[in-house]
């Protein structure tokens, strides 16, 4: 009966982080399906076709860049329970908005929606705030537990709505994702209990993802590791994109079919990825042995991935990178918390969402040298960087990370 309790008053804030996850996985490869099939600008050269594509996937994450932190920043004056229902509106509005581009070929519409959703993109970190916030001793295990369950399923299933319903028009997808974020703001409304009693003093820092981004480099030990994680998601933001454009180019696939690629190899990857793999490496090896084998193997899959194979040897293939991205991740944020002293981890991870947000900006704008270099090209670069980011980590940054709390944080 306890754990029923505990259950239902975590739920909603489940589901805002479910629908948030969701959508991120969602999108790409509906993106990709768009300008393969002429949707926008189909009149128009392909270096501004591809430019356009570009700016699609890099002005999701200059909003996410602008909005995370101040989200979090806002949850702790507004309240949990308010923020969550203001991202899921927003996700509602976002999605909406693409879904009509799709039906309609305005790609300003698409763009629009695009910025929106990375502004309201915070839902994860604050839902995440809101489960610690509910749990006791006795339930925080069990809770996180099901922070791992909902970021995993979403993961998956995002992509597999998206092929599911992509066949009866790309704008379906973006509906059923709007009608989710819609349903789990009433629920937060009527069912999530507010956690944050106190409100914050100080007045909202709109400033601070900039001031968070610049403070990276004023810790010695967090600026090597900003460098290596710049590369990192700079390459995996390429890599990524990339594996949809070509098999929208050299095989032709269908949304449909880019959809079920994107649940197969990049939700199940990641999958296999938390729930077995990172457990059973992590009780061998250090985060920074395993960060940098991860990178290696990212980057060599990353090459074999541009080179003339068959379909199912590049489903395989992008499978394999999936799960050494994975590792990589959560082993690159594990060296960020060993930065910091217990007082100043909320300062270390807020370090690595910037970095994270600005490497995708970098990462997005590559598709606009598509017609210049090609698609094959542009994977083996991204491959390139993941390689550069192990080396990066493995020359630079010392074997023992130690807390330097005074160095470089915001004040």
């Amino acid at each position: 009966m306890i754990s029923d309790s505990n259950l239902k008053r975590v739920l909603p804030a489940m589901s805002a982080i479910f629908v948030d996850i969701m959508s991120f996985g969602l999108v790409t490869p509906m993106i990709v399906a768009a300008f393969a099939e002429d949707i926008f600008l189909a009149a128009s050269p392909d270096t501004v076709r591809d430019l356009a594509q570009a700016i699609a996937f890099a002005i999701f994450p200059l909003g996410m860049f602008l909005g995370a932190a101040v989200l979090g920043d806002l949850s702790d004056h507004w309240g949990r329970r308010k923020t969550l229902m203001l991202c899921m509106v927003g996700l509602l509005f976002s999605f909406g908005l693409m879904g009509v581009s799709m039906a309609s070929g305005l790609v300003s519409l698409l763009l629009l929606g695009r910025l929106c959703a990375g502004l309201m993109c915070g839902a994860t970190a604050i839902g995440q705030a809101s489960i610690i916030d509910l749990s006791t001793e006795d339930t925080k295990t069990q809770n996180l537990s099901r922070i791992t369950l909902a970021n995993v399923s979403a993961h998956f299933l995002g992509p597999g709505m998206g092929a599911a319903l992509a066949g009866f028009g790309l704008y379906w997808p973006f509906v059923a994702i709007s009608a989710l974020a819609l349903g789990s703001m009433i629920w937060i409304y009527l069912r999530l209990e507010e956690t944050v009693t106190t409100r914050a003093q100080e007045p909202v820092d709109w400033l601070l993802p900039v001031r968070t981004f610049r403070a990276a480099f004023n810790n010695r030990n967090i600026r090597r590791l900003s460098l290596c994680h710049i590369q990192f998601h700079t390459g995996n933001c390429m890599v990524y994109q990339f594996f949809y454009i070509y098999l929208a180019s050299h095989y032709h696939y269908s949304p449909v079919e880019l959809g079920l690629f994107s649940a197969v190899c990049a939700g199940s990857g990641g999958m296999i990825a938390i729930l077995w793999l990172l457990p059973w490496l992590q009780k061998r090896y250090t985060p920074r042995i395993l960060t940098i084998a991860s990178l290696f193997c990212s980057a060599i899959f990353s090459v074999l991935f541009a080179l003339d194979f068959s379909i199912a040897a590049h489903w395989i293939i992008a499978l394999l990178w999936s799960m050494a991205i994975v590792v990589a991740y959560v082993s690159t944020l594990a060296l960020f918390s060993d930065c910091a002293d217990s007082e100043s981890q909320g300062w270390a991870m807020g370090i690595a969402s910037s970095l994270f947000a600005f490497s995708f900006i970098l990462g997005g704008l590559s598709a606009s040298l598509l017609t210049l270099l090609g698609v094959n090209n542009l994977i083996i670069l991204g491959g390139a960087f993941l390689a550069g980011s192990a080396l990066t980590l493995k020359l630079y940054v010392p074997e023992k990370l130690c807390p330097q709390p005074d160095s470089g944080q915001l004040t």
